[in-house]
């Protein structure tokens, strides 16, 4: 699946390899949440990870050491969704 704005660039792309999808996007500097964590000073891709529990995950990820990117919340497409930056970005959901 590939979904594409007006000027071409992905907004949002999912290959699935089982019942694991992998989602792309380009680079959008004007959402936190589609910065390239290389422009974040980070590897040059983010990982939503799909868990059972996303606020234990993301509270075990910070105590950890990691740097809240986007707190945990519901989303209308039904993801409850938060994002951390360590080493690279990672979205418990």
């Amino acid at each position: 699946m590939r979904v594409t704005n007006d000027n071409g660039k992905v907004q949002h792309a999912e290959i699935k390899s089982g019942n694991s999808a992998i989602m792309i996007i380009d680079e959008f500097p004007e959402y936190p949440i589609m910065q390239s964590p290389q422009s974040l000073g980070g590897t040059a891709m983010h990982i939503f990870l799909y868990v059972e529990d996303a606020d234990a995950l993301f509270a075990q990820a910070i105590d950890a050491g990691a740097k809240e990117l986007e707190a945990v919340q519901d989303h209308p497409e039904g993801d409850r969704r938060g994002g951390v930056i360590d080493v690279s970005i990672v979205y418990f959901s």
